[in-house]
Formats: structure tokens, C-alpha cells, sequence
């Protein structure tokens, strides 16, 4: 999809609570990173009480984020996702600049999210931070 296609049918909704029904077929769609079943039920706890921002294309959810604030000025992206056939295309972009402009408003001044480190194995999963 070219990129201006992309921004006139994207849409981005939330912050919002009680999103994990939208949210859990994104990540079930991702087994290389969310494969474990128990870990999911655990996210899908979390998705219920965090805010959480949702990407259409249409009617379809294609990605999400879902955000913990630890303290006033401190928070993290806990856990996002972007179905695998939208990958590439600038969703995950697109929300985190929504989510970047929502965490301005709330006076957040740090913003984190975990991944592997170079250290660890990557295993074809592009989930790791950059080394230094």
C-alpha cells in the first residue's frame, strides 16, 4: 500500500481501556515474539487496565499500544504490536507519534520500551535493541 493510501485509511483511536478482544488477535498473529501462551493471558490483563492506543485500516485492527506510566514524568511502551502482513508500512510509526503527542500532554518526560539486548540470541525476531 502506498504510503498516501496509508495515512487517508489509518486511523488511530484511543487512548482507551478494555481493549484486549482487539488487541489479542494482533498478538497471537506474532508467535515469534508473543508464543507463550501464559504471557499472553498476562498482557491481555494488562490491555484491560492501560491505556491503549489501536490502529485501523477500515474496520480492521492492524496494531496497537498499550502504555504504563510508572511515575509521573516515567513511562513505557509495555506492549505494542503490528500484524505481520501491515509490517513495513509505517503503522507502528504512525502510532508511536500518536502515542508520543498523547504522553507530551500528560508532562511524561521519558519514555521506555524493553527488548533484547545484543548479547542475546536474536533468532530472526528484529526485537532487540541497537548496539552501541
Amino acid at each position: 500500500m502506498p504510503p498516501e493510501a496509508l495515512d487517508a485509511s489509518l486511523h488511530i483511536e484511543g487512548p482507551s481501556l478494555g481493549r484486549p478482544a482487539e488487541c489479542m488477535p494482533v498478538l497471537r498473529a506474532l508467535p515469534q515474539w508473543f508464543g507463550i501462551e501464559s504471557a499472553n493471558e498476562a498482557y491481555a490483563a494488562d490491555i484491560e487496565e492501560l491505556p491503549t492506543f489501536v490502529a485501523r485500516l477500515g474496520e480492521d485492527v492492524v496494531g496497537f499500544v498499550s502504555v504504563k506510566q510508572h511515575f509521573p514524568v516515567a513511562a513505557e511502551l509495555h506492549v505494542l504490536g503490528v500484524r505481520p502482513e501491515h509490517h513495513r508500512h509505517g503503522i507502528g510509526r504512525h502510532m508511536l507519534e500518536r502515542v508520543e503527542a498523547w504522553l507530551r500532554e500528560q508532562r511524561v518526560e521519558y519514555v521506555q520500551v524493553k527488548t533484547r539486548g545484543p548479547s542475546q540470541p536474536d533468532e530472526g525476531t528484529n526485537a532487540r535493541a541497537p548496539s552501541t
